[in-house]
């Protein structure tokens, strides 16, 4: 994902994490109290800066993250391309945990 200069009035493209972030909700069980990436980050011991950095300048961090939005929309659980998704929120945050503890341990946090 490229980062494009917006100009004023134009609609913000949102990021990997907002994306995520509305998976995150819509797979919830609790519309009101949900998991997001910054509050998995937060739990880890990463602060919303240092997550922001990784966003914006580490390309492993942000390709891991759209791996893990691609595998949630591919459902590898779904038996035909009709059925329900079969993963929620619990199975994307598992997907999250392991790209942000990956991405640690590669940066000696």
């Amino acid at each position: 994902m490229k980062l494009q200069k917006m100009k004023e009035g134009e609609p913000k493209e949102p990021t990997i994490i907002e994306i995520l972030n509305g998976e995150l909700k819509k797979g919830s069980n609790d519309a009101n109290d949900y998991p997001t990436v910054e509050t998995i980050a937060g739990r880890m011991g990463i602060d919303a800066h240092t997550l922001q950095h990784w966003l914006e300048s580490d390309k492993r961090f942000q390709q891991g993250l759209f791996a893990v939005k691609q595998a949630f929309d591919s459902d590898p659980l779904k038996d035909t391309p009709d059925d329900e998704i079969k993963l929620d929120a619990v199975t994307l945050s598992f997907g999250i945990t392991v790209i942000l503890e990956e991405t640690k341990k590669d940066i000696q946090f």
